[in-house]
């Protein structure tokens, strides 16, 4: 019996090292999304499962889904929230298919990655935020939303 508990304990210990390395991504809150999201990947040092943002630093984000519609354009649309207020995080290139690593248009169920660098300013104050990053299609659909605890220092 001991032997079984150990096992489930260490187990339990090396699922939760492994979950906390990565950023604790989500769905954003709403019920129809255009894609499906498999992987949210960053750049940044990840505490926790909370993103950490240095301030006078680029992050880069980057995102693994597929689409359930095809896409002739795409722009990348980020808010941080902070106290339930979304407040935009201006991105230097908020067009999707130009630099990001996607071409358009994007084909249904066809497989993307799609990678992005949300600039920190130093003038950003320090606090604890979601950010929430949604990709749109030309028609104003969103393909894919998610929200990540994060911190800016």
């Amino acid at each position: 019996m001991e032997s079984k508990l150990l096992t489930v304990a260490v187990l339990f210990g090396v699922l939760s090292i492994v979950h906390s390395q990565g950023p604790q991504w989500k769905p954003c809150d709403s019920s129809k999304y255009e894609g499906v999201v498999a992987t949210v990947g960053t750049n940044a040092t990840v505490t926790g499962g909370v993103v950490q943002l240095v301030k006078g630093t680029g992050v880069i984000f980057d995102v693994s889904f597929k689409t359930n519609i095809e896409v002739t354009s795409a722009t990348a649309v980020v808010h941080g929230i902070i106290a339930g207020v979304p407040v935009p995080f201006p991105l230097d290139n908020p067009q999707a298919c130009k630099d990001s690593g996607l071409t358009c248009p994007l084909k249904t169920g066809t497989g993307y990655k799609y990678k992005s660098v949300i600039p920190v300013k130093s003038y950003y104050p320090d606090v604890r935020l979601v950010v929430k990053w949604q990709l749109n299609d030309e028609k104003a659909n969103i393909i894919w939303c998610v929200e990540m605890p994060a911190e800016i220092k």
